[in-house]
């Protein structure tokens, strides 16, 4: 399944970056002092580890920062967001693995540790997505009834029709679709043969067990242009 998986939103860089010039500014007095050069070259590298993905290494660049300004509400929340796509990371890796459970136990945990942040929301939602694309899929190759495993196919097909990166399970599942159907019409044909067969085997002995044989032979006669889900 991972091949299916779709982009996840990270950080909102305009805004990090919008704090990242108001950490700069604030940190000039009103003399206009000049910047501490550790104070802004730690920033810059978590503006780099943030834009390389290396969540692990801005946050702990971060915590440095935060030793000397502990009362920066922007840093406390870009600490929050950075703990977040760390999250968001390790979920992508059990998707990846198609661990949709653990992905999902996950992300539960990190909303409420750090609230309904954009980025773990977004990613529960793929991963509950995701979680019921594998398990329909799964399903698909045990039912054997033809209606059940066509309303599954359907219920497959929708899921996934406006996923680009999904198509081959679209597929999958609109073959699904007609092999149910058709199915369905070999079924019907059979007991429509096993019928028939009764009644002329009934007929050849002088013996008619049942006179409602022929009836049920051209009902079902009848239905075979008609299977429909």
């Amino acid at each position: 399944m991972k091949k299916y998986l779709t982009g996840i939103y990270k950080i909102s860089f305009i805004s990090i970056m919008t704090g990242i010039l108001f950490l700069c500014a604030s940190g000039c007095s009103k003399k206009q002092k000049e910047i501490p050069m550790e104070r802004s070259t730690l920033l810059l590298e978590i503006f780099d580890c943030l834009e390389q993905k290396d969540y692990a290494a801005a946050l702990n660049k971060s915590g440095r920062l935060k030793k000397n300004d502990q009362t920066s509400v922007f840093l406390e929340e870009l600490q929050h967001l950075i703990r977040a796509n760390l999250k968001v990371t390790g979920a992508q890796k059990f998707m990846s693995l198609g661990k949709y459970d653990e992905a999902i136990k996950s992300l539960d945990g990190a909303i409420r540790q750090y609230g309904k942040q954009n980025e773990l929301v977004f990613s529960l939602e793929q991963a509950e997505e995701l979680a019921k694309i594998n398990r329909l899929t799964d399903e698909l190759k045990q039912i054997e009834d033809p209606a059940e495993l066509f309303v599954q196919a359907r219920t497959l097909a929708d899921l996934t029709k406006e996923m680009p990166q999904a198509s081959k399970i679209t597929e999958f599942a609109e073959r699904k679709m007609v092999y149910a159907q058709n199915l369905a019409i070999f079924q019907r044909d059979r007991m429509v043969f096993g019928l028939y067969m009764d009644y002329i085997r009934s007929r050849e002995s002088g013996v008619t067990r049942d006179s409602l044989i022929p009836e049920a032979v051209f009902s079902l006669e009848q239905q075979k242009e008609s299977i429909k889900f």
